[in-house]
């Protein structure tokens, strides 16, 4: 065929993968350069060089997102690395502060208590030996043939007291009478009190924004006596200690500057009444009102005895023993005062004389004599106090003087008093004069008897009672019918009449 001059396209028939890199191709540029300026479409294939350029710019948007989401994952992992370390130096933090073993690695074994049969210390949890649960107080667990005693309970507990077991983190509420094993831990918040039984003799009594770990008690067959360890990390805490007629109490409290040790071999009376405190710089005093203890810091004991208080800083020897402030005089109520009510507790008024300008004054209500089971435990800065809720029931009461430094003194006098609620009318008996009669004289004598303490009264008139009841009174009678009323008002405010009609003639 001749040559006319004019050029002449070979067409091919395109694969499917040129066709979807050409689709793709036109899509990059659509994105890159906009739908107004996108090359226009035609049935001819692209040159060679537009390929090349829009195969490169798709290949950099590809590594553009590439890199977007690598710095994404490595900031990602960075947060990860982070949130791991401070974790673990938390964790750190807690075996530093809360050691599952005592000084020297190794805890004190315990024996069996003597307790109250509503103490119930012969109760027991599953040792390391189980595989247990344990929330909000409840414990539920799998033995696997041992178990472990009970070391004492928490007999007592206002507003919010805290418990944590043994190996763990996490701080739940507590349940009156719950059980505390070995290594627990109790802690009392703001405006917060707590007390832990051991048995019927040995307690401790921890104030408001303290925590102490518990330890068990161990008894010590060749040296007689019975041993327990206590860590003590912030706080007030207040012990009492008394030896058996077998065994002597030994207890040692472990605080950041120093140790205090009490031996009950080393005092007379047997028995020691203590309060360790440690301050928020971490220093530690301790004050004795019963008996005597040791107190121990680099290097240095000092003996603290009866209604003496030595301190200690940390890294520092304690300071020589001072004595605390003097007990204050108690004025009313007076020793087995007795109270009565109807319907509504009385309100009692405490007052008493002591102490210097500046100084408060903690007083004390208590159902027992080692104030245990306490009603009322305030502080004020006057030198009484008006009580008006004490129910029912057999009562002591107390107060300790505290100086401006914030020392406690001792309590000195403890006074009893009794509480009635009374509903039955006071006994009433007229002996004279007569239901009725007749007279000409214009008085008359009203005699009778009524129950101790009770008030008469004959036609509204007070009456003159002696101490076992018995009363007279003349009341005054007019011409005619007389009617002659005696009432009889016991303490509770109850109330007994009697009515007599006398006539008098001219």
């Amino acid at each position: 065929m001749p040559d006319s001059g004019r050029r002449v396209f070979v067409y091919r028939r395109k694969s499917g993968w040129e066709r979807l890199k050409e689709r793709w191709q036109d899509r990059n540029r659509s994105r890159k350069v906009g739908p107004a300026f996108a090359p226009k479409t035609s049935s001819q294939p692209a040159g060679k060089h537009a390929i090349e350029k829009s195969q490169d710019k798709g290949w950099a948007i590809l590594r553009d997102r590439l890199r977007k989401v690598a710095a994404q994952g490595l900031q990602v992992l960075m947060v990860l690395a982070i949130v791991t370390v401070f974790f673990s130096f938390f964790l750190l933090m807690l075996v530093f502060l809360f050691p599952s073993e005592g000084p020297g690695g190794t805890w004190i074994q315990q024996a069996t208590l003597r307790l109250p049969s509503n103490l119930g210390l012969e109760d027991s949890r599953p040792s390391d030996r189980s595989i247990e649960l344990w929330s909000g107080g409840q414990t539920a667990s799998y033995e696997l043939g041992m178990t472990e005693p009970v070391a004492a309970y928490l007999t007592y507990k206002k507003n919010d007291v805290r418990g944590r077991r043994a190996g763990e983190i996490v701080w739940t509420a507590t349940d009156l009478d719950m059980a505390l094993y070995d290594r627990d831990a109790v802690q009392t918040l703001k405006s917060s009190r707590a007390i832990v039984t051991f048995d019927s003799t040995n307690f401790l009594d921890l104030d408001e924004n303290a925590m102490v770990i518990i330890k068990r008690i161990e008894d010590n067959p060749i040296l007689r006596d019975r041993r327990t360890f206590l860590v003590m990390v912030e706080g007030n805490l207040r012990g009492r200690i008394e030896a058996t007629p077998e065994r002597n109490m030994d207890v040692a409290v472990t605080t950041a500057a120093g140790e205090v040790r009490v031996k009950t071999a080393k005092i007379a009376e047997r028995r020691a009444d203590f309060a360790v405190k440690v301050n928020p710089d971490q220093s530690t005093s301790l004050t004795v009102f019963d008996g005597e203890a040791t107190l121990t810091a680099a290097g240095k004991t000092v003996t603290v005895k009866e209604n003496e208080v030595a301190r200690v800083a940390p890294n520092q020897a304690p300071s020589d023993p001072e004595p605390i402030p003097a007990p204050v005089a108690l004025h009313l109520p007076v020793s087995d005062a007795q109270y009565y009510y109807r319907d509504f507790p009385p309100r009692i008024v405490f007052d008493w004389e002591g102490g210097d300008r500046g100084y408060r004054y903690h007083i004390q209500v208590g159902r027992d004599p080692l104030f245990r089971d306490r009603v009322l435990d305030e502080v004020t800065t006057k030198r009484w106090f008006m009580f008006g809720n004490l129910r029912a029931g057999d009562y002591r009461w107390r107060v300790s003087a505290v100086n401006k430094d914030g020392l406690e003194g001792a309590a000195g006098e403890v006074r009893p008093i009794k509480v009635t609620r009374d509903l039955d009318a006071p006994r009433l008996v007229l002996l004279s004069p007569s239901s009725k009669g007749t007279i000409k004289a214009d008085r008359i004598l009203v005699r009778g008897r009524s129950e101790t303490g009770a008030r008469v009264f004959v036609n509204g008139k007070p009456a003159a009672v002696e101490p076992d009841g018995s009363f007279s009174q003349k009341a005054a009678l007019k011409e005619g019918v007389n009617v002659i009323v005696v009432e009889a008002v016991d303490p509770a405010g109850n109330t007994a009449y009697q009515t007599r009609i006398i006539n008098r003639k001219p």
